[in-house]
């Protein structure tokens, strides 16, 4: 069974393997970087001290650590976070384990913090990850052109977003 638990430094060794695997990262936005545990560490700690404008939840497939699905950029005025998963685990990236997991954070965004509008910004190649986004009722609001600079070239990035009445309408079919 899927579930979402908040971050723990204990799940910092795993999530620091992911970060050094450079499949995992080709399909996100940020850069390939060699990231040292202290580093990872120090991370974690600055997330401790911004709670209050960060979510970040470890998805767990049983009792298997899996993946990362966070909320950041919070703004409490306009309702408003930015969305951001990392499935780690190969078997995790085939399973279908990222819709569940970003079902579930998406029930918390709405539900439980009250926002009303999360964005998500994808790289322009990785089809999967915005066929999920709009299966879970994202619309695509445009382009950041030439935006990242991966594997030896500058990548364009969709801008997505959900808002809560989208998300709703959607749960109701």
């Amino acid at each position: 069974m899927i579930h979402l638990k908040e971050l723990t430094r204990d799940d910092i060794p795993t999530i620091n393997k992911w970060r050094q695997d450079q499949e995992v990262s080709a399909g996100l936005g940020g850069p390939f970087r060699f990231i040292g545990i202290e580093t990872e560490y120090a991370w974690f700690e600055n997330y401790l001290k911004n709670r209050n404008t960060q979510v970040r939840c470890c998805v767990w497939d049983d009792d298997k650590l899996v993946g990362l699905i966070s909320l950041t950029s919070i703004d409490y005025v306009s309702r408003s976070c930015e969305a951001h998963i990392l499935i780690g685990d190969e078997e995790g990236r085939k399973s279908g384990v990222g819709i569940v997991a970003s079902e579930l954070m998406a029930e918390h965004t709405f539900f439980n913090m009250n926002l009303r509008r999360a964005t998500i910004t994808v790289l322009e190649e990785n089809t999967a990850a915005i066929k999920l986004n709009e299966y879970l009722g994202y619309v695509r609001e445009g382009v950041l052109r030439q935006s990242v600079y991966k594997q030896g070239e500058y990548k364009n990035q969709i801008i997505m977003g959900l808002l809560r009445e989208d998300y709703m309408a959607r749960r109701d079919v």
